[in-house]
């Protein structure tokens, strides 16, 4: 056999072997094969990293180990994302409280959570659910220092002036407003609660753009499922253990489901009815709008993100891996960005700045390579739309209302 021919196989042979050993998306990088990285406009740190190279109490050395993690900083966060107003400012949670921040990446003001002078907001614990009501009102959760498991909801105008609405209580787990205006807010171990707009509770729930309660909308998953996004249609994608369903607007009549190794991210879901979403087996899935697989991006580590979506058909995740990446709408990578740690569900600001959290406690501003059109579709990102409000998208209008649709290739 001639030299050159054996030495083409034995190379063949050897990347055959790393393949079998690395993941794609490190073997990318191991022979070269590195998408374009966006320009990163800025970073601000909200919080302490919770990346720690340290032994885990599960890990087989622990016992060994002479460096244990710290037990107060949890080994990752709920997926969270902040809000962004019609002016571009930027709400995001941190360990002290809610930020403000000017597009170009300067403070307007940090709410900070105090009373007498002692911070009470548990420092590992950071904000994770600011939204905006109707009124402009910024509402955001936080945990108190004082009792573990207790937190509550405050609410801050523009200035970021204002006090707690509710306190004392159960962790926040997911705030948001119904159809109507009112504030809705799930707690980790009761009953949710509803608040009118200027913060009096509520003996009624609401209802959800179908017309079902709220609540019922929420009781009628099944166990094991994140609360659900909702599509134009009034179906509810819900996320799960082990699937990702898709429920009838009332009942539980599942319309379809797709197997999932372990918990499904919250789905985005386009204007053309694809659903996207993340899985612990490194995927980024793009699902037909009746359930079909049309492809899988792998990356080197579980993706827990909910992916956001561009008027320009791109669609943008973060991983465990470190990266934000953005995928064309065939899947073919267009860009990614490293951070220093696991990248938390981004968002986009009317600009089109793509924005990512990440358990390295910074919040990165990236100038995407190309206008993208800012946020499109009928569930586009985590928690609903920009400004967080976890609502139902508006009855699907007619194709003669919809954009040109040469704008989502």
């Amino acid at each position: 056999m001639p030299t050159k021919a054996r030495a083409a196989i034995i190379l063949v042979l050897g990347l055959v072997v790393v393949a079998a050993i690395v993941d794609w998306a490190d073997l990318r990088h191991v022979l070269g094969f590195v998408p374009p990285s966006p320009v990163k406009k800025w970073e601000f740190t909200v919080a302490e990293s919770i990346v720690q190279d340290c032994a885990r109490p599960g890990d087989a050395s622990y016992q060994l180990s002479r460096h244990r993690c710290d037990p107060r900083i949890p080994e990752f966060l709920p997926e969270h994302t902040p809000a962004i107003s019609d002016d571009g400012t930027i709400y995001v949670g941190g360990a002290k409280g809610l930020y403000a921040l000017n597009p170009d990446g300067s403070q307007k003001w940090l709410s900070e959570l105090q009373e007498n002078g002692f911070d009470f907001q548990l420092r590992h614990r950071p904000v994770l659910y600011p939204f905006l009501d109707d009124e402009d009102h910024i509402w955001f959760d936080f945990k108190t220092s004082y009792e573990i498991g207790t937190g509550g909801l405050h609410r801050v105008d523009a200035t970021g002036e204002g006090k707690p609405f509710i306190s004392g209580v159960h962790q926040v787990t997911q705030a948001g407003l119904l159809q109507d205006g009112t504030i809705f807010v799930l707690w980790d171990d009761t009953r949710p609660a509803f608040l009118s707009p200027d913060g009096v509770q509520q003996p009624r729930p609401g209802t959800v753009p179908n017309g079902q309660t709220w609540w019922d909308a929420q009781v009628g998953i099944p166990p094991y499922c994140f609360p659900p996004a909702f599509g134009s249609d009034g179906l509810r994608y819900v996320a799960c253990k082990d699937r990702l369903l898709v429920l009838k607007p009332s009942g539980d009549l599942v319309v379809w489901s797709f197997p999932v190794q372990g918990w499904a991210s919250q789905p985005a879901i386009a204007e053309d009815g694809t659903i996207y979403f993340g899985a612990p087996d490194h995927n980024l899935y793009a699902l037909s709008a009746d359930g079909r697989l049309r492809w899988k991006f792998t990356t080197g580590d579980k993706v827990r993100s909910t992916p956001a979506l561009a008027r320009n058909g791109t669609i943008f995740f973060g991983s465990d891996d470190h990266y934000l990446y953005a995928l064309d709408s065939a899947g073919k990578v267009q860009w990614e960005f490293e951070a220093g740690g696991a990248v938390y569900s981004p968002t986009i600001g009317p600009d089109g700045t793509v924005y990512g959290l990440s358990a390295d406690g910074k919040l990165y501003a990236l100038q995407d390579l190309k206008p993208n059109g800012g946020l499109w579709g009928q569930w586009p990102k985590f928690a609903g739309d920009i400004r967080n409000d976890w609502r139902g998208p508006t009855p699907r209008r007619s194709e003669a209302e919809l954009p040109d649709s040469g704008a989502m290739k």
